[in-house]
């Protein structure tokens, strides 16, 4: 059990433990067959021991176990925290430091034996991602770190299970490679799925849902009001006369995609043509029995982006997706449509006029959202003063998405009222949502 000191009880410690007299003394434990001293450091600043920048932001803390001679005839447990710092100079090719202590020159004791454990917690992390991979090991009863195994394959996980038997249950992730190991090292072990995953699948499943009713994301449009123009008092028609002006005015003036496959002129956008492409190569491959690994060589491809091409249900999903991301431009898009319809259509001129609005990001981005107004050449046709240019849509864009799965996702008091009235409305025109809000509630109250 922890023991309160005094002041002059701390300083008899350090007179006894001189090590300590550069650390802060935070608790001593009665462990029964000994004492465990918890320390940390007091210092606020730590320079990098590459560079020499003094940084106070804290990274990660992990405690080290340290041993020293008997006190009273019982063993002393030294328990030393050490933080890891984030290095801020640019051009420092570290990233993150360990503060250097001088405790680190005694004896590490022993890790302790792992004991049975019945309920083994198992999970990959990235020594480089992307390219090599370990797992560590964590008892779900004590949350105490296990283990950790040099790679992430079935067959070193099943070695280990062999070899530390007693294991009643696995929470593993949802690789194949730890239920394979599982199945191999422990048969009788009843494997079950991390809560983070079940909710991440849960996510995937909502987010399915909310993509197959994105109809009802956007808000109901109004009643278009009469066009105007002179009536036939006998007859009450409009003027035919008047309708074909009307006719011609509009004539090249391209409706909107509401899907986002095209843009306002019509054309369908290369990251379409590109979605497209790569679809149907991973489909044709995989239908010839190639892996996940081989078909991202071929096509050169990463991990990730074959996995979501494989796992699609169609390929309007797909695209769906692609169009249909978040961007930094998004609160910024309703002013660049208002300015194009002004006739301001010069990127570089709106760019400046966002930069005092707080827009952060580049010309470029401008430029790219401002094409899909422009005609196929890219540049407005003085000689062509007949033609009308395009409007942007000055309507707000209905919620991305994944902005309306993070509404679902969360709990309904932790939602801004903004969000909350925007996820009700949607709510009230799609019952289909509504029953998968229901839904997601009930799972996240069990």
């Amino acid at each position: 059990m922890p023991l309160e000191l005094s002041d002059d009880q701390a300083r008899l410690l350090t007179v006894l433990f001189p090590q300590l007299n550069c650390l802060r003394l935070e608790q001593i434990e009665d462990v029964g067959s000994g004492l465990r001293i918890l320390v940390r450091t007091g210092t606020e600043l730590v320079a990098c021991h590459r560079c020499g920048t003094a940084s106070s932001r804290v990274h990660d803390r992990y405690w080290r176990r340290l041993d020293d001679l008997a006190c009273g005839g019982r063993p002393v447990e030294i328990q030393l925290e050490v933080r890891r710092f984030r290095c801020d100079a640019p051009c420092c090719p570290v990233a993150t430091f360990a503060e250097q202590v001088p405790l680190r020159l005694v004896r590490a004791l022993p890790d302790p034996p792992v004991g049975q454990i019945l309920v083994l917690g198992v999970d990959d992390f990235a020594k480089r991602k992307g390219h090599a991979y370990a797992s560590l090991l964590v008892d779900m009863d004590t949350h105490r770190l296990v283990d950790l195994l040099p790679d992430r394959e079935a067959d070193t996980f099943a070695h280990w299970l062999r070899a530390h038997p007693g294991a009643q249950v696995v929470c593993r992730d949802r690789a194949g490679a730890f239920a394979a190991g599982a199945r191999q090292g422990a048969p009788e072990a009843i494997q079950v799925a991390d809560r983070f995953y079940l909710w991440q699948s849960l996510g995937e499943a909502v987010e399915k849902t909310v993509i197959a009713h994105r109809a009802d994301l956007h808000d109901p449009a109004p009643e278009p009001d009469p066009l105007p123009g002179p009536v036939h008092q006998e007859q009450g028609e409009p003027d035919p006369s008047c309708a074909q002006a009307t006719d011609q005015t509009t004539e090249d003036v391209p409706k909107e995609m509401s899907d986002g496959f095209r843009d306002i002129l019509g054309r369908e956008r290369r990251l379409v043509i590109r979605h497209t492409e790569r679809y149907e190569a991973v489909q044709a491959l995989q239908a010839e029995g190639c892996s996940l690994a081989e078909i991202g060589r071929r096509l050169r491809l990463s991990r990730d982006a074959v996995r979501r091409f494989a796992r699609a249900t169609s390929l309007e999903e797909v695209l769906f997706k692609a169009t249909h991301r978040a961007s930094i431009l998004d609160p910024f898009k309703p002013y660049l449509n208002q300015r194009w319809n002004d006739g301001a259509t010069n990127a570089t001129a709106l760019h400046t006029e966002l930069q005092t609005q707080g827009w952060a990001g580049d010309v470029q981005a401008v430029r790219r959202y401002l094409n899909q107004f422009r005609p196929a050449d890219g540049r407005a046709r003085a000689a062509n003063t007949s033609r009308v240019r395009p409007t942007a849509p000055t309507a707000p864009a209905p919620p991305k998405p994944r902005r309306v799965v993070r509404w679902l996702m969360t709990r309904p008091d932790h939602l801004s009222s903004t969000d909350a009235i925007h996820l009700q409305r949607i709510l009230e025109r799609s019952p289909g949502l509504a029953a998968t809000a229901r839904h997601v509630r009930a799972f996240a109250q069990r």
